[in-house]
């Protein structure tokens, strides 16, 4: 992203602290799982499918942000926000 922006990697890292109080990895996963979670509204789609659809490059790293942020299975995420039992 800071080669696309034009800016040093270390300049782009530094205001993304600033300004979000946080990495530019966490607030990248925070999106992702945000766009998870109204994927999983819909009810129709696999975990793996929504994983890969909100640009996780594979379950295992859905899996652990999930738990990093959420504090709770992906699964159990899904089940809550579909009110299936």
């Amino acid at each position: 992203m800071a080669k696309e922006l034009g800016y040093e990697l270390h300049y782009l890292s530094g205001y993304f602290n600033r300004f979000f109080k946080s990495g530019f990895n966490d607030v990248l996963n925070r999106i992702r799982i945000d766009n998870a979670k109204q994927l999983m509204l819909s009810g129709e789609k696999s975990l793996s499918r929504i994983a890969m659809e909100s640009g996780f490059g594979s379950i295992r790293s859905f899996n652990r942000a999930w738990q990093l942020y959420e504090k709770e299975e992906p699964r159990q995420t899904q089940k809550r926000l579909t009110g299936d039992s």
